[in-house]
């Protein structure tokens, strides 16, 4: 079995060309994730110092905190967009050369795989596949930043507490990978089904009778 890096290798050449929407992606993710403490820290100085002492005007309230929502939304549409164009892009390219390789397999792969088996691999698998991925790794850039600046936050705040919070992280970090294994499972085991059931229906839809077509009648 090979791991986790060893995968992700096999696959970087697909997403080579694409590169810049993951560039782009994460770029969008950093801006995302810096406004996270930004947010909790706005609110404090508005409620302080905008409504008590009324240093700030009334209008400015609204556009600030619009205009912070607004940041976060571009960052996120700009990081979905690179994302979606080079997984999109990728698998144009895996799904070219998983077709070049199947049509000059020897014969003895279409004897261990059936037909809708190899058709389910090229056309759903592969889909389904990457953009798990590219969601997987926007999710883990976009989350791991996030939590690394509110981490920072909290330390600058009160890091007492913070050191309270990462006492129990490893707990938590236990409970995802446990989850996240049996998901793996799950989606394996779904993949399985699929391929079965494709199987059923072409056997089915081999066997049927054709209907023949009626002869003409000579005079």
């Amino acid at each position: 079995m090979q791991s986790l890096l060893q995968r992700l290798a096999r696959i970087a050449p697909f997403f080579a060309a694409s590169r810049w929407g993951f560039v782009l992606a994460i770029v969008g993710s950093i801006v995302g994730a810096a406004t996270e403490p930004v947010i909790p820290q706005l609110l404090k100085e508005l409620l302080d110092k905008g409504f008590q002492s009324k240093l700030l005007p009334l209008w400015a309230v609204p556009v600030a905190i619009i205009g912070l929502f607004a940041i976060r939304g571009v960052a996120g549409f700009v990081a979905q967009y690179g994302l979606g164009w080079s997984a999109n892009r990728g698998v144009e390219t895996m799904r070219g050369a998983m077709f070049e390789r199947l049509v000059s397999a020897q014969p003895e792969l279409f004897s261990r795989h059936t037909a809708s088996s190899l058709t389910n691999t090229l056309v759903y698998e592969v889909q389904g596949g990457a953009m798990q991925l590219v969601h997987s790794l926007l999710s883990l850039v976009r989350d791991s930043l996030s939590v690394l600046a509110l981490f920072i936050y909290l330390l600058i705040i009160n890091w007492q507490l913070t050191l309270v919070v990462a006492v129990l992280f490893p707990t938590v970090a236990v409970l995802m990978r446990t989850l996240s294994r049996r998901l793996h499972r799950l989606t394996v085991a779904g993949q399985q089904s699929t391929d079965e059931l494709a199987y059923v229906v072409e056997e089915n839809v081999l066997a049927s009778p054709r209907p023949r077509k009626p002869r003409a009648s000579r005079n």
